[in-house]
């Protein structure tokens, strides 16, 4: 511990208020650790110092939850101009493409910095934004054989509706290629022209599309597809919708929180709806309480960690399996910030930044 004092200073990048950050801190400061807090706005306006004598441990933070950040990200990408959002509609659904251009490019810029400070990344900022690409993040799954729900191609409701028909796909989940937090997301399940109902965290206010922090429920065709085609305003991932494990009539699913190649948490999220994020009011649940066989937790261990050899860069990461009512597991995210796990230790009693921590020295 002393000789990394001694050594290095730790350099975070996240929005000054950003919660992850000030959890990150207060670590440090109880660890005795020198610190600098940059926020994405000083490294977009190159309102920053840093000096080159000293090796800065770097660590990235969401940029999600602060407006200013969110709409400097947007406008970084030079053909974004016209995306003005007023503050009071942040949360609009809004183009997610451009802002995931412009993400990407604050990543390069931050890792260009190495190219005249010394720089180590906890998680590298190139891998961080391939996570965030659904489509390439699953191509480069499926390269390396980690199982992952069947993709379909179709960019319309029209040609959607072909597609599950041709392929006796009842069910399907409907994803941004760039969204985070379950941003824009719908679970829809196809009967027939008159019969079909769909559960997402986008409602319409004010003719105006916003995310919702309530699983939104919709049963017409008109309101399905209003829903859809705003969403299909940004690059879509449509995959199979497979049924979820279930323990007490709700839909399970994992987020695994691995750090430096080891599975250090796992916890089950259980929802009444298809959508399981624990910030849109789903239950936090017990592994142990669910009474899976060691194999089946096995499983669930080495799908993450075959994952995570994928992104070499990622010291860390939080990765969403699903385990099917047939016992198989399926890769649904690979979340680079998906760490905040409040409330929640190992069996060292560490939560996931005490062990972030520990990892690294």
């Amino acid at each position: 511990m002393s000789n990394l004092k001694a050594q290095t200073k730790h350099l975070i990048i996240a929005p000054k208020e950003s919660r992850r950050a000030k959890f990150w801190i207060q670590l440090l400061e109880q660890n005795n650790l020198s610190y600098l807090h940059l926020s994405y706005l000083d490294i977009i306006s190159d309102y920053f110092s840093l000096e080159k004598d000293i090796q800065y441990i770097v660590r990235l933070e969401s940029a999600g939850e602060d407006f200013e950040t969110y709409q400097s990200i947007i406008h970084f990408e030079k053909n974004a101009t016209n995306q003005i959002l007023a503050k009071e509609n942040f949360g609009e659904l809004s183009n997610f493409e451009s802002w995931y251009i412009g993400w990407e490019k604050v990543l390069k810029k931050i890792k260009d910095l190495e190219n005249i400070f010394q720089l180590k990344f906890i998680n590298e900022p190139l891998d961080i934004a391939l996570a965030f690409n659904k489509k390439a993040t699953q191509k480069l799954l499926l390269e390396n054989k980690v199982s992952c729900p069947e993709i379909l191609t179709s960019t319309s409701y029209e040609s959607l509706i072909s597609e599950m028909k041709a392929k006796k796909i009842a069910q399907v989940f409907i994803k941004p290629i760039a969204g985070s937090s379950a941003s824009g997301i719908m679970a829809f399940r196809y009967f027939d022209s008159e019969k079909q109902k769909a559960y997402s965290t986008v409602k319409k206010k004010n003719g105006n599309f916003y995310n919702s922090l309530k699983v939104q429920t919709y049963e017409t065709k008109e309101a399905i597809k209003e829903v859809f085609n705003e969403i299909a305003k940004s690059e879509l991932q449509i995959e199979r919708w497979v049924p979820k494990w279930q323990f007490n009539k709700m839909n399970v699913d994992f987020r695994v929180v691995v750090i430096n190649k080891k599975v250090e948490f796992i916890v089950p999220r259980g929802s009444r709806s298809p959508i399981t994020n624990l910030h849109l009011g789903n239950q936090k649940l017990k592994l142990e309480d669910l009474n899976l066989s060691s194999e089946i937790i096995e499983k669930i261990k080495q799908i993450a960690l075959e994952t995570m050899l994928c992104f070499p860069g990622l010291h860390y990461a939080g990765i969403d399996v699903l385990l099917s009512k047939k016992a198989k597991v399926y890769v649904l995210e690979v979340n680079p910030f998906g760490d905040m796990l409040l409330n929640i230790v190992n069996e060292k009693g560490n939560t996931t930044y005490e062990q972030e921590l520990e990892s690294l020295i």
